[in-house]
């Protein structure tokens, strides 16, 4: 569908035109705009447009935010597990990764995180599964380094977003090393090609306006009760038996 709008200008005299994308689907979406004086048609501009119709919306449940809007999980004192639940309520497929990030008293290796990413189709939802396994010399740790009730034990970057927008990234060949760095870790999930993405031509001087505009970042802490490592302490003490004291039955 073509339309035609006529414009008069006067000597020195600016005039704004806004576009507005109104897409009847998901997908990329391409078009150009011409611009040229009304008794001279073939003096004329192109101006090329594109954009992608649709938006994922990741959203969090089972994490506790405090005033400052700070996110956090605290594990169950017996099972050392919990969980929290990412669901896509947008209209096209997002994606998430979950990394662990370092703090003071991160447990260096004994947290599990499953699943540790995914593609989430529109309208669904998965259980994201935290377990820490201890040792005696991981929970002498972590009680070492805090007297607190609730110890922060480490803290879980969540980074979602379009899928479309994670592609379009990587189609880039340059961009800040900070972000290439994040770009690097996300180019690992797995990826279904879409249609015509190419097509769009992203310069490279977009990627940190489609990374904000596109990619959002949370971070979780993980916190467990002092009271319940205490008590896997016990747990796992070594017993010894006297053997002088011990009476066999034959």
């Amino acid at each position: 569908m073509e339309s035609e709008m006529l414009v008069s200008l006067q000597p020195m005299e600016k005039y704004e035109v806004s576009v507005v994308m109104l897409a009847a689907s998901p997908g990329p979406k391409w078009g150009h705009l011409t611009i040229s004086r009304l008794n001279q048609p073939q003096d004329k501009k192109v101006l090329l447009l594109y954009a992608f119709g649709g938006k994922a919306l990741v959203n969090i449940e089972g994490v506790m935010t405090d005033p400052e809007h700070h996110m956090w999980l605290y594990l169950d004192p017996d099972t050392l597990c919990s969980t929290f639940i990412l669901t896509n309520t947008g209209d096209y497929t997002a994606f998430f990764k979950i990394c662990e990030g370092m703090s003071a008293t991160t447990v260096g290796g004994g947290l599990s995180v499953s699943p540790p990413e995914q593609i989430l189709e529109r309208g669904h939802s998965v259980s994201v599964d935290i377990n820490l396994s201890v040792t005696t010399e991981r929970l002498e740790y972590l009680l070492a380094q805090s007297s607190q009730k609730a110890i922060c034990i480490t803290r879980l970057t969540v980074t979602s977003g379009d899928e479309s927008t994670r592609q379009r990234l990587s189609q880039l060949s340059r961009v800040q090393p900070k972000l290439a760095e994040k770009l690097f870790q996300l180019n690992q999930l797995p990826a279904t090609p879409i249609p015509d993405l190419d097509r769009l031509g992203d310069p490279t001087d977009c990627a940190e306006t489609l990374w904000l505009e596109d990619v959002s970042e949370w971070t979780i802490g993980v916190l467990v009760e002092r009271s319940a490592l205490e008590a896997q302490r016990l747990d796992t003490t070594v017993k010894f038996v006297d053997l002088a004291t011990t009476v066999l039955h034959g």
